[in-house]
């Protein structure tokens, strides 16, 4: 049978035609993404009266299209969030993904983000933006994160930030997450126990947080797996916001975890709930002894 040779014309227009996530799809061209979405949500700031400067978040390194992933779902959520409190459908939230994670993947939430952001532009009548933001070159998956980070901030005075109640969210996801974690290792989890906490604050959370995200590494390297080293520990005040920052990477491990052994099973979501920052750092107490438990 003889081959079917198309002219050069006809093979560059079926090239330009395919869709974004059927080509390669590197850091750049998320990162060209986030500037679509800080377009958009710069709209919304402005047509509600707020500041047009949002606060940048500090350096990130080590990170992974898991870690973009799971930061695209903060984002999504408060889109929705947003979406909700102007009377419109809000969008679903984003599955946890169910295999390890490619660029192409995290393409995905932030296409659905901007739609939301769309429909938020139409429902109060402001037209979108027409100019098409450059393809940047030499990006990272830190600066993508970096720029996920500051698009969530963007959020703040149209929606609450994330509190306790996201946080415990998250937290539970993780513990339940362990589970096939400990039974691949030949081991049972511990019953937890309630720890008793007073007078605690987002700092001391945040600091058992980035010590159970070390132990963490030290589990996966137990299953051959290479963790992610966490980031510098932020200076300054510490916020909600960015303990739970530390939640969902300590969800990025154990996906990342739960991909690299095969396991497909979707983790059961956990329904936000208030809880104060004493109730914070006993669940992270519970976290770090579980995990203790399990080297």
């Amino acid at each position: 049978m003889k081959g079917c040779h198309w002219p050069g014309w006809a093979l560059l227009v079926w090239f330009l035609a395919l869709p974004l996530h059927a080509a390669i799809v590197n850091p750049n061209h998320l990162y060209q993404e986030t500037e679509r979405l800080q377009q958009r949500l710069a709209l919304l700031r402005q047509k509600a009266g707020l500041p047009a400067e949002i606060p940048q978040p500090g350096i990130q390194d080590n990170k992974l299209p898991i870690h973009l992933y799971i930061k695209a779902g903060e984002v999504h959520d408060y889109a929705a969030a947003l979406q909700q409190a102007r009377g419109l459908t809000p969008s679903a939230p984003l599955p946890l993904p169910d295999a390890s994670v490619r660029p192409n993947m995290v393409m995905d939430p932030l296409q659905q983000i901007e739609q939301q952001l769309d429909s938020l532009l139409t429902a109060s009548q402001i037209p979108l933006p027409s100019d098409e933001p450059e393809m940047p070159l030499g990006k990272s998956t830190n600066d993508v994160y970096r720029a996920l980070w500051q698009l969530a901030n963007g959020f703040d005075g149209l929606v609450p930030a994330a509190g306790n109640a996201q946080i415990i969210a998250a937290l539970t996801q993780v513990q339940s997450g362990l589970a096939p974690l400990a039974k691949q290792l030949g081991k049972t989890l511990p019953t937890p126990s309630a720890e008793a906490a007073s007078d605690k604050t987002p700092l001391d959370n945040n600091l058992v947080a980035y010590q159970c995200l070390h132990l963490m590494g030290r589990l996966l390297r137990q299953l051959n797996i290479e963790p992610t080293a966490p980031s510098h520990f932020p200076v300054g005040s510490i916020s909600h916001q960015q303990v739970y920052d530390s939640a969902l990477n300590l969800l990025a491990e154990v996906q990342k975890a739960r991909a690299s052994l095969g396991i497909t099973d979707a983790l059961p979501a956990a329904a936000p709930h208030q809880a104060d920052d004493n109730q914070i750092y006993a669940q992270l107490g519970q976290l770090r002894a579980t995990l203790l438990a399990l080297l």
